[in-house]
């Protein structure tokens, strides 16, 4: 920006012009946690000399702060005209001395923060001139304390054991008990419901901390939560969210989510389990293949066809099952997440009428909103896979040795190690984002189709290339990676494949809001 672009003017007018630039050039506001300074990134630009970024201190006591064109500025600019002549202000800092702190406060919120939440009863989302929208990537204390909670609990009571449960194939039922008694069972589940309170983004984090332990463990707790528990205080009556929401956010009962079928996997609007209204109630029979957590004999929520006129997504309805009424009449051998219970079910059962949930005909719209939601669960499973993958990796790399060096001291080690870190902070940046969008009630179809499709596939990657890393140890049992690798498969299947994520995607940037059907576990 040459000096000439700003004019001739009163110097309060070139700060009004100043601040404006400021905001078209920096992007946001820095905050500074400084007891004593003020400091202000300077960018100089002079025919003399290139343009340097240089960092100044201004004692806080000599610094007043005030609103100005929706940007705090500087009160003591008047008495540095000879230096705005050749400098240029690019990042203003709101934070700094005590004194500062406070008057800024007193301040209140500009007018574009309020706008942001919405006090002034405009958009949002609508650009407007000199607007610095704040982006902050920083977890709140709350969301810090139950991510802590929950890596404490997985590093001591689940990660020591995950390799036993592997070969076992299963954990001890007393871990849920202990899950239960932590909140985790209910993270976001209200408190008048039994749960902790909690938002969506804390429970995100919760599954990726168990899963990066043990997947099984964290599979189990993302389809009871988010397939079974929210789908019902989501669209249940208050009889149903009263009798089936509290114990299943206490750990009392373990819930799962039944819709694929044998013949009906990501086409799943084609299932053929049926209900048809009878005097009592309805008589539902079917069967359904590979329900996670069907074993555990917990609430099953379960679609079946209601208009047999109907071959198609449209004539589903979901409804609510006790574990009594079904038969888990297989369970699964499977590649990965082998600590998890994954069961085919039938069904020939007579409910009562109020174990409709929603509306009649209505069931896939719940399904659907329910993988909304559930795929964002799945994301941060396949992070927390990654991870945990890396991890191990890194360790390996700083003590192994080969040609009388550490393998982390040459470069082919190192760029898989940093490809790997890369790839797991961008996959999760992807996940908070969904989170927070479905916190905040915003549409999230496309953020959590992106976040699982980016994630699964980033895991199944990362996962080989820390075996890779371990050379002959990685393909071994003696370390955790080579059930890393197992376990991170399946993200890129269920909850909807990698090729159902990218139509999903498609159809919304395209602006195309045909239903796209998908399997559930």
């Amino acid at each position: 920006m040459p000096q000439h672009d700003l004019p001739a003017l009163d110097l309060e007018h070139r700060c009004r012009s100043l601040s404006r630039r400021v905001a078209a050039v920096a992007g946001t506001i820095f905050q500074l946690e400084d007891d004593q300074y003020l400091v202000a990134a300077l960018l100089v630009h002079d025919a003399r000399d290139r343009p340097t970024a240089r960092e100044r201190c201004i004692p806080g006591d000599r610094v007043g702060v005030r609103p100005q064109d929706e940007l705090a500025v500087l009160d003591d600019l008047r008495g540095r005209r000879e230096e705005l002549r050749r400098s240029l202000v690019v990042g203003l800092v709101q934070g700094g001395a005590p004194r500062a702190r406070d008057r800024l406060r007193r301040v209140g919120p500009a007018p574009t923060a309020r706008r942001q939440r919405g006090e002034d009863g405009d958009d949002p989302e609508r650009p407007h001139r000199g607007s610095l929208p704040r982006v902050d990537f920083e977890l709140t204390a709350e969301q810090r304390e139950i991510q802590a909670l929950a890596r404490e609990f997985a590093a001591a009571e689940i990660e020591p054991y995950a390799s036993d449960w592997d070969r076992a194939h299963g954990f001890p039922a007393e871990l849920l008990d202990r899950l239960g008694g932590l909140g985790l069972l209910g993270v976001c589940v209200p408190e008048r419901h039994g749960g902790a309170g909690s938002d969506f983004v804390s429970y995100i984090l919760v599954l990726e901390e168990l899963s990066r332990a043990d997947a099984g463990v964290g599979v189990t707790v993302a389809v009871h939560t988010s397939a079974c528990t929210l789908p019902i205080l989501a669209f249940g009556t208050a009889a149903q969210i009263e009798r089936f929401v509290p114990p299943l956010a206490r750990g009392e009962f373990i819930g799962c989510f039944a819709l694929t079928e044998p013949g009906s996997g990501s086409d799943a609007g084609a299932l053929l389990s049926a209900a048809d209204e009878v005097a009592d109630g309805w008589h539902i029979r079917g069967r359904k293949q590979w329900i996670t957590n069907a074993a555990f004999g917990g609430p099953v929520l379960f679609f079946a066809r209601t208009d047999p006129a109907t071959r198609s997504a449209r004539g589903v309805s979901a409804f609510i099952l006790d574990g009594t009424q079904i038969e888990v009449t297989r369970t699964e051998e499977k590649l990965g997440l082998n600590s998890s219970v994954t069961n085919d079910i039938a069904v020939d059962a007579v409910v009562a009428a109020d174990r409709l949930l929603g509306e009649r005909n209505h069931g896939f719209r719940i399904a659907m909103a329910t993988l909304d939601g559930g795929r964002i669960g799945i994301a941060a499973q396949a992070v927390g896979i990654a991870q945990a993958a890396y991890d191990v990796a890194r360790r390996y790399a700083l003590e192994r040795e080969a040609f009388g060096h550490r393998i982390a001291d040459y470069q082919a080690i190192q760029h898989k190690l940093a490809n790997m870190s890369m790839e797991i902070d961008a996959a999760r940046l992807l996940v908070l984002r969904a989170a927070w969008l479905k916190d905040h009630g915003r549409p999230h179809t496309e953020a959590g189709a992106k976040a699982k499709l980016f994630s699964s596939e980033m895991a199944r990657r990362q996962t080989a290339e820390a075996i890779q890393v371990l050379g002959g140890y990685g393909y071994t049992k003696e370390f955790p990676v080579e059930r890393y690798y197992r376990d991170a498969k399946i993200t890129e299947i269920y909850e909807g494949t990698s090729e159902i994520q990218r139509l999903v995607i498609a159809r919304s940037i395209l602006g195309r809001q045909e239903l796209v059907a998908t399997p559930s576990r």
